[in-house]
Formats: structure tokens, C-alpha cells, sequence
């Protein structure tokens, strides 16, 4: 019954309100939304750039993406959150002070106390995720057998038809599974961000603990509600992967 009341609480006028929990839940799912998709387009520009027969595009991309693969997550965290909200913030006038504390901005971004914070996390988020999700449609557009690219230029396709029409379709379907496997690391992967004072789900269970002292049935809690997101996003794709092979066929 503790753990419960952290979901939801009623305040002296009768009107519920969410809780810690609720609000870690929801800052988790906002957190993982905006770091996908700061990453999956980002990485579609990482994989063109590294097929690409441009020299210095195709090294400048992979010299980016060992930088970050070889980079633990936190230390590219920390580099990259701090110099995000403490530098380039300030200077674009993003302070807590330009959220709302009602209405769409809400819903978006939370309580302005935290929603600067939130923002830096899924823009350090997102560019270091962005690199695997590079790597996965590199291999996939690279397995792509040549044969097909040759023939595309017998029918005087272009390049940029021939990526779009031939390639990348086939490379989509190809590196469907480790994408979506790679989605669900993102929104575990969320939970680093808690170590810089992002009101997620695990920061919320820290405080719950010291607050409550009850540390097994806190982290259970916390465990069993991310892996409820995860087996969502599971069921999720398979459900999508089988309505794509079926409309393929």
C-alpha cells in the first residue's frame, strides 16, 4: 500500500493527482519518444553518409560513429549533457521559464521545473543511440546484392531512385528486427539519465527509497513497470513485422 500511494495521491479537496511514479512513468515515455526520434533520422543520415562513395563524408561519418561506439554512455552523457545545458542552452534563451506549466506544453515536456533537463537528456540520448541505429541500416543497405544496383542502372535509374525504389525497401525489411530490438535498448538505456537529475522513472524510484526505506518492494516495482514498457513495445513490433511480411507477400 505504500508503493501504491507513489502512484497516485488525493489531495484535501478530493481531487487525484499523479504521484511520483506516475510522473517517472510518463517523463520515461516522453524521454524515449523525442530520443528516438531525434536518433532514427540522424541515422539515416550517419548510414548514407558511410555508403556514401564521397571520401570525406563517408570517413567524417565513421570517424563520428567509432567516437561514440567507443565511448562509454556515461562519460558521453555527462560531456555532452553538461555542454548542451550549461553552454548552448543559455545562449538560445531555453530556460525553465519558456515551458508551460498548463496546456500542450505540459503534456509535451512535463513541469517546467524539469522540462530543460528532459530536453538536454534526449538530445545527448539520441545522438548516441543514433550511431547503432547508423550501423544497423549500414549492414543492411551493404548486404543489398550489387547485381541489383547494376540492373538499376541498365533502366537509367538514378542513384538517389535506385537507394529509394531498390535498395533501401529491401534494407528496411532486412534490418527490421535488430531496429526494433535496438528501440527497446533506447527506452532501457533511458534510465542513465537519472544520474543528472532527470525526473525519469529510476530517479523517482531513488527518491522513493529514501523516502520510504523500502528498497526491495520500490525496485520491483520499477523493474515490473519497465518491463511492461519493454514487453509492450515487443508485442508491438512483431505485430507490425507480421502485417509487413503478410502485405510484402
Amino acid at each position: 500500500h505504500v508503493i501504491l500511494d507513489y502512484f497516485f495521491y488525493q489531495d484535501d479537496t478530493g481531487n487525484w493527482h499523479m504521484n511520483l511514479l506516475m510522473k517517472g512513468v510518463l517523463n520515461t515515455i516522453r524521454l524515449f519518444l523525442y530520443t528516438t526520434a531525434v536518433a532514427m533520422p540522424l541515422a539515416l543520415m550517419l548510414a548514407f553518409a558511410r555508403v556514401s562513395k564521397n571520401k570525406v563524408i563517408s570517413t567524417v561519418a565513421m570517424l563520428y560513429i567509432n567516437f561514440v561506439r567507443n565511448v562509454p554512455v556515461l562519460v558521453f552523457l555527462f560531456v555532452f549533457y553538461f555542454f548542451v545545458s550549461e553552454q548552448i542552452f543559455p545562449k538560445l534563451g531555453l530556460s525553465r521559464d519558456v515551458f508551460s506549466n498548463t496546456g500542450i506544453g505540459y503534456i509535451l515536456f512535463g513541469e517546467p521545473v524539469v522540462a530543460s533537463n528532459l530536453v538536454a537528456g534526449f538530445i545527448c540520448l539520441g545522438l548516441f543511440e543514433s550511431v547503432f541505429f547508423a550501423e544497423i541500416i549500414r549492414g543492411a543497405i551493404q548486404s543489398i546484392p550489387t547485381g541489383q544496383t547494376e540492373a538499376s542502372k541498365a533502366l537509367n535509374l538514378s542513384k538517389i531512385q535506385t537507394m529509394r525504389l531498390i535498395v533501401f525497401p529491401q534494407a528496411v525489411r532486412k534490418c527490421y528486427p535488430a531496429l526494433a530490438g535496438q528501440t527497446i535498448i533506447v527506452l532501457k538505456n533511458t534510465s542513465i539519465v537519472s544520474i543528472v537529475s532527470i525526473q525519469d522513472l529510476m530517479f523517482s524510484g531513488v527518491e522513493i527509497v529514501v523516502a520510504t526505506r523500502r528498497i526491495f518492494e520500490v525496485w520491483l516495482t520499477v523493474g515490473f513497470l519497465y518491463f511492461v514498457m519493454c514487453y509492450g513495445l515487443t508485442v508491438l513490433f512483431k505485430k507490425l513485422e507480421s502485417k509487413a511480411n503478410a502485405h510484402h507477400h
